[in-house]
């Protein structure tokens, strides 16, 4: 008889989707490649389902740049142009994804059997030291588990593993809501540091720790990085590669955009709009919203093909001011021209974006 050993989980035999990360190696970048400027209470998406969130005095550059390590194309690059080395206690500057509960079932986070989750990535910084990282479980009270990671040489693509487990008190959001976020702290005030790494779970809105190396606290530092993975199990896997296509419609669950891939959001375009002929016996437009499945309910944004307008929508040779009607999960609803008639044996166009984002 032929005797087959079973691997434990997080080993690589593991098949199937393996990755809990959209968007780990930032190709996908619907909103644009490069934002300057990011600073106080901004919060930002370059690539897609990756938010930098700033309140303080630091200043950041983020560019999607095709600088990675072998395997990959693209990095999410951060400059720090202005750093605050000594931040206020209620200063922070961190970049995170949420991922969906509803999607994290087998970590088994929020129950009594919650296993063993491990973190992958590449990172690159032009300075050293001891990095802050963290897991955020959400519900009535913020839950975090602050971990840690080191960079040994300046300028140099290195490839990181943390290991932890996922947490046991329950998560109350509702299964399309936040289940779990991932933290890399480029900088942080007393108010958001644990007292140090690897406490475990603890109640309460953590990202970093005392003695921590902060990126933003130095001018011109840069800190990059790749090839995220999150996934079940004590050890890390291969990066999962998807398609371009896979990866781009997982991101349209949380952001979707008329314009051509490439375009630039809130400019004038005249590819790939949302239009309709009206003939010659009426006068009032009306376009139809397409259907998207997204995570939630969307913010929806009109443009004007012609103006890149917000709230406008072209008709053959006029803008007009527009609005949209109630749009639901998997979208529907109309763009109209907002108590304007546009005239007979016309069209009318107009571009749009709906946000889901977590």
């Amino acid at each position: 008889m032929t005797l087959i050993k079973v691997k434990s989980r997080g080993t690589d035999n593991v098949s199937g989707r393996r990755n809990l990360v959209i968007n780990g190696d930032m190709r996908i970048a619907q909103r644009g490649t490069s934002a300057t400027g990011i600073t106080n209470n901004g919060s930002h998406f370059l690539v897609d389902r990756f938010k930098t969130v700033i309140n303080s005095s630091y200043t950041s550059t983020i560019q999607q740049v095709a600088d990675a390590p072998d395997g990959f194309i693209y990095s999410l690059k951060h400059t720090f142009t202005t750093a605050t080395s000594s931040p206020g206690s209620g200063d922070y500057n961190v970049l995170d994804t949420n991922l969906e509960k509803q999607n994290l079932y087998s970590t088994g986070n929020g129950t009594s059997w919650a296993g063993s989750i491990t973190l992958s990535f590449w990172v690159k910084s032009s300075i050293t030291g001891t990095f802050a990282f963290a897991l955020q479980s959400f519900g009535s009270s913020r839950r975090s588990n602050v971990l840690s990671y080191t960079i040994s040489s300046a300028n140099t693509w290195e490839k990181k593993v943390i290991t932890t487990t996922a947490d046991t008190t329950a998560n109350t959001n509702g299964a399309n809501g936040a289940g779990l976020g991932l933290r890399f702290a480029l900088g942080s005030g007393s108010s958001y540091e644990a007292s140090n790494a690897t406490t475990g779970w603890q109640t309460a809105d953590y990202f970093g720790f005392n003695g921590a190396t902060y990126p933003a606290g130095t001018t011109n530092a840069t800190w990059q990085i790749t090839g995220v993975q999150f996934e079940v199990g004590d050890s890390a896997s291969d990066f999962e590669h998807r398609s371009f296509g896979e990866e781009l419609a997982l991101c349209e669950r949380y952001f979707y955009t008329t314009y051509p891939y490439g375009g630039t959001i809130g400019a004038a375009s005249g590819s790939s709009f949302l239009g309709r002929f009206i003939d010659d016996s009426q006068s009032y437009a009306s376009i139809q919203v397409p259907n998207v499945n997204m995570r939630a309910a969307p913010t929806r944004v009109i443009y004007n093909t012609s103006t890149g307008t917000a709230g406008s929508l072209r008709s053959d040779s006029a803008n007009h001011s527009a609005a949209i009607t109630g749009t639901g999960q998997k979208g529907g609803g109309w763009i109209y021209a907002n108590n304007s008639s546009i005239g007979t044996s016309v069209s009318c166009k107009a571009h749009l974006t709906m946000d889901a984002e977590l």
